[in-house]
């Protein structure tokens, strides 16, 4: 019993309050410093997938079919905005040249990044919009929500960096039938 007493009575040297707070700092500062790096990485490739998107608008407007494809995986797949699917780089390359050389011949796009989501390091999802001026014609489903001659599209890519390099795996338009007020724009 006597062992127990001493024990009980013994003084326990606890930490003082500021020890506490300085350990504590160290180990939210060693978390964040892990974070603010994971941040860093995410940030250089987001600018690379933004610099893929701009490549692609540039090529767009010069109607250069191959260089607005290069960033296509193999096989990628390409969904059109009437459902029409195209399988392969070669495919999604062969179509936009047909329509490059044919009723967007002389079209001016803008696309901005509306949101780039990382599901994990190596996958981002990218939500564009585009506003296409200068066609030449269009569809009549899409000619007769026109107004100003300016058309709206947005587009859902599906990115995957593989040894190094960001590809689109998959990529979705959509038109919309008017501009996109509620986004901000």
């Amino acid at each position: 019993m006597s062992s127990v007493f001493c024990l009980l009575s013994a003084k326990v040297s606890q930490p003082e309050p500021e020890g506490i707070i300085k350990s504590l700092q160290g180990k939210v500062a060693k978390e964040l410093s892990w974070l603010s790096g994971a941040e860093e990485k995410a940030g250089g490739d987001e600018a690379a997938i933004r610099q893929i998107i701009e490549e692609q608008t540039a090529a767009s407007n010069r109607h250069d079919a191959q260089v607005w494809c290069k960033d296509f995986a193999e096989d990628a797949e390409f969904t059109n905005p009437f459902g029409m699917v195209f399988q392969g780089r070669r495919a999604i390359e062969k179509r936009h040249a047909e329509i490059f050389s044919g009723m967007f011949h002389e079209i001016r796009e803008t696309v901005s990044v509306r949101r780039v989501r990382f599901l994990r390091p190596d996958v981002a999802i990218v939500a564009t919009d585009s506003e296409v001026t200068n066609y030449q014609s269009l569809p009549p489903a899409i000619a007769s929500s026109v107004t100003d001659g300016v058309f709206y599209s947005c587009a859902t890519q599906t990115f995957v960096k593989d040894n190094g390099r960001w590809r689109i795996v998959a990529r979705q338009d959509v038109w919309i039938l008017k501009p996109p007020l509620a986004r901000g724009k």
